[in-house]
């Protein structure tokens, strides 16, 4: 089995639970840059998907939390890419 390399990072929840996540995807509504990721639990991504609003890229990016008020707009836009 092939490995890939997937860049992941390290980010605190809303109850201060650090958890590893693995970057899905980014990408751009609007002109501001959302990211999607997944979370990892013995070495395995879990199908859940959070999504942040990003900036800068590589390993330099950072993670904020978006707001309740824009969260189901870019979520549904997020899920419209996979027809879900």
């Amino acid at each position: 089995m092939e490995k890939v390399q997937i860049d992941t990072y390290r980010i605190c929840d809303e109850q201060g639970r650090e958890m590893e996540l693995a970057l899905m995807d980014v990408f751009e509504k609007d002109g501001v840059q959302y990211a999607s990721l997944s979370e990892i639990i013995d070495d395995e991504i879990q199908d859940d998907v959070y999504l942040y609003r990003c900036h800068g890229s590589g390993m330099d990016m950072t993670f904020e939390m978006i707001g309740e008020d824009e969260f189901f707009d870019i979520a549904e836009y997020y899920m419209s890419f996979y027809d879900i």
